[in-house]
């Protein structure tokens, strides 16, 4: 809860959260501001789970888990679900172009 990667904590412990999520842009990569973060919701008695989100391609997995962890698991199926869909849309209209050919964001 903040703007962009930038955590509010004001924000945050007005909501009163049972957990807090922090994403892990590369495996074994976790920034010495996340470390901060942990510190801090640790220290308010807030839990940390740590997710991995390096790629689009890695977002299925994590909703899937996410929507076990808070008890939404038929919510994180179908955003799984769209997610994967949209995800295999792309990789069927770029898989014809040349690697050269396609853009990358």
């Amino acid at each position: 809860m903040g703007e962009g990667r930038t955590l509010n904590l004001e924000a945050l412990l007005k909501v009163k959260p049972d957990v807090a999520f922090l994403w892990e842009r590369k495996k074994d990569d976790f920034t010495a501001i996340n470390r901060e973060y942990m510190r801090t919701l640790e220290k308010l008695g807030i839990p940390v789970v740590v997710v991995r989100f390096d790629s689009l391609s890695d977002y299925p997995a994590p909703i899937l888990f996410m929507g076990d962890l808070l008890g939404r698991k038929e919510r994180a199926a179908k955003l799984n679900r769209y997610a994967v869909g949209v995800m295999d849309k792309v990789a069927r209209a770029i898989s014809g172009l040349p690697p050269g050919k396609r853009i990358s964001v």
